[in-house]
């Protein structure tokens, strides 16, 4: 008898078992996708903008939050499902040898410190003398 995961021939497509870590993280980018959709129709532009544009400009006014909240904000439909796939291929295996402490450790610290990099970016550009488009 064959489990999930397994194919005749050894051959299967994913993780055999997601961890809880995985399931969550992925349900709370799910519902924060739904949020973002449904205010975006009711004047949410704002809202969206103000937690997930990290633009250097806002954040060094103090709209520090950014490199959190921008990580369960997506740009459509397409770009949830490719970052959630990524997540359940990838993230599966590593929260299941790492545990879920070390695996939410690599998804924040990897998260907001790509968020910071964006907000930084220009300024350590600038100081070598090249200018960010």
């Amino acid at each position: 008898m064959y489990g999930r995961g397994q194919s005749f021939g050894g051959m299967s497509f994913g993780p055999p078992v997601t961890p809880d870590v995985v399931k969550h993280l992925v349900i709370a980018n799910v519902v924060a996708f739904v949020l973002q959709t449904l205010s975006f129709g009711r004047g949410g532009g704002d809202v969206i903008a103000r937690l997930g544009a990290i633009t250097p400009s806002e954040f060094w006014s103090g709209a520090v939050w950014q490199p959190f909240t921008y990580l369960f904000l997506h740009g459509g439909v397409f770009h949830l499902a490719m970052n959630m796939l990524t997540l359940w291929m990838f993230g599966s295996p590593l929260a299941l040898a790492w545990g879920t402490r070390r695996f939410l450790e690599l998804y924040f610290v990897s998260g907001v410190g790509a968020g910071l990099l964006i907000a930084v970016l220009p300024y350590l550009l600038g100081l070598v003398g090249l200018q960010f488009p």
